[in-house]
């Protein structure tokens, strides 16, 4: 603590403390999963501008598959964002230095790649803090643009602006073009790219203009509307307001409204507002420098000017071409096109004037073969006038002919018919032979009359018979089966016999066909009768069902196998355990154990070490019990241990502690050490009349008494246990009828803006009015509606309540009010909950943005893309997104960068006693710097005293809650303390 307040005490370092305390989470999970037998690759990517900016995605996706094709295993790519449109980078120099040196110690980096102007300015600013002897390399800077640090320093791939070539394109597009302009940052030019573009500029005739100073709103609409003059935009633009219009705001803005021609070096733009673009390829261009920073971290003496050598080359847009009438023709014979049209499009584009050729060539195809009809016609009529005598002299002649030919044919044809069917008779009867030698199934005959039963040979071999012998008596068949199974045959043919009906008898059992071997049978069977009813014959089929029956084993034991452990699982607890020991009239015990602290071992280590540590967990408990024990792995870090034929009381607990002790000491899976520890619950039964379900949840309530006692120690169930059973019983039961019987309500608390002096908004709290028990807080009901999935239908009504709350609101005037709804983790993951949310919409007079949805750390961070994508959609939809419990999480300031937060709320726990504790005050400060930062509003919860409220205030806090400004109201008393006209006073 005196190191903290020495740190503390220092004024320059206060803004820091929090970042390095929240970074220790992310520095010490990586050390310790860091693979010892093969090193990583640390690759920091510091890229200018915000993350989700399109330009700065695709350039990370390029960098990936760049080191992807250098073939180099065990790199770790860390990015990082400035943010220099929203941030003055200057202002934020300090703290995103202290952000990196907390997050990256100068071992753990091994190269840097420098993405565009500001990252590399910061990387010359505080080149000796923190990247010094670092290679790095610089990926879209001209040769001009970065001169301070020396090359042996910071290298890279130049990127020349080829404004010369640019022009010549522009006017070979367009021979009529009289004047081009180009935007740019100043920084961009040389005085050699001046100088190349003065010198085009007279030779061709063609007048230029730069505009390089902060008019970015006039460069904006003067880019949109040219039309006689062509434009070279090669930069993001800013206005004197400091707003900054990016390249994709700036070509989306042409793509949508411009007409006129537009030249860039980037080819990412053709096709979204570019007319055409030269310029380095990029994947090459990125591919290039990604191996240039490889073979400087290798320590390989590295040519860098061979790899400048990189050819630009020219894209143009067809589209945009055609569209702005320019001639392609003449451009170079390696140009290529995007947006150039096939045949298909030629016809989809101009449907009438291709059917029309369509129908003129078909009338020129028509008119020749019409002519060569004609043609063929008369030449057929000339031969038949000279041959007519012929032809009659050879039809008698032809007609005897025919007849012989008629009686030879149907001679041969039914030659054919009968070698056919002595063939098909031939294929038959050997099918039939084929089929008797390789059938499965064997057939059995029973005599009444002789008292002999025949087998087939398939069947003597699968009951293990002779083949010499031909026939058997009954008793030699059933002296083959074991007793209890001769026994239930003789039994079902008797009952078969007896009642005459026409049921097939069928009987599977086990035979021993070689010493100790053995496999099972399937024998079935049917009587036949005389005229008077008596039976004279038995006969049916044998079948080996061996494998049929090792694959049903197998699969029975699959479903009730837990697949990482080996144990049984949970559905052979439901399904199996209870009919297996309910059959055994003995004492019974169960154990319900729980891996303290399981989640922060996935958290650190990832789900794959997790694994291994539940395998582990799971063979030492199999190891400590006898056989007398099932243990069961119920699920996630749940095991279950029952123990059958208790003798007392004392031999359960003292099972149980021996099941605590191995744990006492710390064992190691690959190179991790693990300390783990076990809460065990207990239930026991001295009756044979066991329901599992009761028994199962007293060893869990035992269980959560022990975890909240501490943790690594077991708890009997007892009476006291019982009655909190049966009030969470009642409160199951109670809450499906307050569920079905509407009995919730919404109460209503301010939240008060410290600036504006004035109530801005309510947060939406739900009450159980229970009609005996009155109100019931949420905390005794919500998280028992989690449990049990009722939490989505009353989630789904607070939702339609509180926006329809507001819409009254609204509709009364007090249209500046906000409403804050709370998600619960479940609710958040529902795939339906956006649709409510614009259902609750529907018909109200009041905007997205009145509606603040609020989720705590916690529930956004159990699957971050998942929440990350959900929020997104919120926003875009207009919908506010606020961080509730603030600082009991995770708190991570990356965290913050990546979820898309509009307002951050501080825990009540960091207000509670703020005026007296300084170190309270230091973390609430540091809060609001940080969110004020990331451009967030910060909310205080649980404000309850003046001397708190005017802390806040002094730290520039946006708005407040808490019982100094006013408890959760109804409806109509929070829009009473609207209309009042109060102050908020000392107190």
């Amino acid at each position: 603590m005196l190191i903290l307040e020495r740190f503390i005490k220092d004024a320059q370092k206060r803004m820091f403390i929090l970042i390095v305390l929240m970074l220790i989470g992310v520095a010490i999970p990586s050390l310790a999963t860091e693979d010892l037998g093969s090193k990583t690759t640390n690759i920091l990517v510091l890229h200018t501008y915000h993350q989700g900016m399109r330009s700065n995605d695709i350039l990370n996706r390029q960098i990936e598959e760049a080191l992807d094709g250098y073939l180099v295993e065990n790199v770790q790519l860390h990015m990082e964002y400035l943010d220099d449109i929203r941030f003055d980078i200057e202002k934020y120099n300090e703290t995103f230095l202290a952000y990196l040196k907390a997050k990256y110690n100068n071992e753990s980096i091994d190269g840097i790649l420098s993405i565009n102007q500001g990252a590399s300015s910061f990387i010359e600013y505080n080149y000796d803090e923190f990247f010094n002897n670092k290679p790095i390399v610089y990926i879209g800077l001209g040769s001009e643009a970065y001169t301070p640090i020396s090359f042996n320093k910071i290298s890279g791939i130049h990127r020349e602006v080829p404004l010369a070539s640019l022009m010549l394109s522009a006017k070979t597009l367009n021979p009529n073009l009289k004047k081009i302009n180009i935007y740019t940052k100043p920084e961009m030019l040389s005085e050699d790219n001046l100088l190349a573009l003065q010198q085009f500029s007279e030779s061709h005739s063609l007048l230029y203009q730069v505009f390089s100073e902060g008019r970015g709103q006039e460069y904006v609409n003067a880019l949109v509307n040219i039309e006689e003059e062509a434009a070279i935009l090669l930069s993001d633009l800013e206005d004197t307001t400091g707003e900054v219009y990016t390249l994709d705001e700036l070509f989306e803005s042409i793509d949508l409204r411009g007409n006129g021609s537009v030249y860039t070096i980037y080819d990412n733009y053709i096709g979204k507002g570019a007319t055409g673009a030269i310029t380095i390829e990029q994947n090459q261009y990125i591919r290039k420098s990604v191996e240039m920073l490889m073979e400087q971290i290798k320590g390989s003496n590295v040519d860098l000017s061979s790899y400048q050598k990189l050819e630009p080359i020219e894209i143009y847009d067809y589209n945009k071409i055609k569209k702005l009438n320019l001639v392609h023709t003449n451009l170079p014979k390696n140009a290529q096109f995007i947006n150039r049209p096939t045949v298909l499009n030629m016809i989809q584009s101009h449907p009438l004037e291709f059917i029309i050729l369509a129908l003129v060539i078909m009338m020129v195809i028509l008119i020749y073969a019409l002519t060569n009809l004609l043609l063929r016609l008369k030449a057929e009529k000339d031969r038949k006038l000279a041959r007519k005598d012929l032809q009659a002299s050879y039809m008698e002649l032809e007609a005897t002919h025919q007849q012989l030919l008629a009686s030879e044919s149907e001679v041969t044809r039914k030659y054919i018919e009968l070698q056919e069917k002595e063939e098909e008779l031939r294929k038959s009867r050997e099918r039939y032979r084929l089929a008797a030698k390789g059938s499965e199934f064997g057939i059995w005959d029973y005599d009444f009359e002789t008292k002999n039963m025949y087998f087939s040979n398939q069947a003597k071999d699968i009951f293990g018979l002779s083949a010499d012998q031909n026939s058997f008596i009954s008793s030699e068949i059933f002296n083959c089966l074991p007793t209890n199974e001769s026994i239930k045959l003789y039994d079902k043919i008797k009952k078969h016999l007896n009642i005459e009906d026409n049921n097939v008898i069928e009987h599977e059992t086990t035979i021993e066909i070689q010493k100790g071997i053995m496999e099972w049978i399937s024998i079935r069977g049917k009587a036949q009768y005389d005229g008077e009813g008596n039976p004279v014959r038995l006969a049916g089929s044998l079948t080996n069902i061996t494998k049929e029956k090792e694959a049903e084993i197998k699969i029975k034991k699959l479903a009730f196998t837990d697949e990482l452990t080996n144990l049984p699982n949970k559905t052979y607890y439901n399904q199996v355990i209870s009919e297996k020991l309910l059959t055994q009239d003995s004492n019974l015990a169960i154990y319900f154990i729980d891996i303290d602290n399981f989640k922060t071992i996935n958290d650190f280590y990832g789900h794959k070490m997790g694994d291994q540590v539940l395998k582990r967990v799971a063979t030492m408990i199999r190891n400590e019990v006898d056989g007398r024990y099932e243990v069961i792995r119920y699920g996630g870090d749940e095991f279950i241990v029952l123990l059958k034929d208790v003798i007392d009381v004392e031999e359960v607990e003292r099972q149980a502690q021996q099941l605590l002790n191995i744990f006492q000491n710390k064992f190691v899976i690959e190179d991790s050490v693990f300390s783990v520890t076990l809460s065990l619950g207990i239930a026991t039964t001295l009756s044979a009349d066991v329901d599992f379900d009761i028994l199962l949840k007293q060893a869990d309530l035992a269980l959560h008494e022990a975890k909240g006692k501490g943790k690594n120690q077991y708890h009997h169930f007892t009476t006291i246990l019982m009655e909190k059973m049966e009030q969470q019983l009642w409160f199951e039961k109670e809450l499906e009828i307050a569920t079905l019987n509407h009995q919730f309500k919404l109460y209503y608390q301010p939240k008060y803006d410290l600036k504006e002096e004035t109530i801005v908004g309510y947060e939406a709290l739900i009450r159980w009015m229970h009609p005996e028990k009155g109100i019931i807080p949420p905390n005794d009901f919500i998280p028992l509606s989690e449990e049990n999935g009722l939490i989505i239908v009353i989630g789904k009504w607070v939702i339609y309540e509180a926006i329809s709350q507001l819409n009254q609101w609204h509709l009364k005037g007090y249209t500046s009010l906000t409403i804050s709804i709370n998600l619960s983790a479940k609710q958040f993951a529902d795939v339906k909950l956006i649709e409510t949310i614009q259902d609750a919409m529907i018909g109200k007079v009041i905007r997205p943005e009145h509606v603040e949805l609020e989720v705590t750390e916690t529930t956004a961070l159990q699957d971050l893309d998942f929440a990350t994508n959900i929020l997104k959609d919120l926003r875009e939809q207009g919908y506010k997104i606020s961080l509730d419990d603030f600082g009991t999480g995770y708190s991570s300031l990356n965290y913050l960068n990546v979820l898309p937060i509009d307002i951050i709320k501080i825990d009540k726990a960091f207000i509670a006693d703020s005026i007296y504790n300084k170190s309270k005050q230091q973390v609430i400060k540091t809060i609001i710097q940080l969110a004020h930062v990331n451009k967030m509003d910060v909310v205080a919860e649980g404000v309850e005293a003046y001397e708190e409220m005017e802390l806040l205030r002094t730290e520039k806090c946006d708005m407040i809650q808490g019982y100094y400004i006013s408890k959760p109201l109804p409806p109509n008393e929070a829009i009473e303390l609207m209309n009042k006209a109060f102050e908020i006073v000392e107190c």
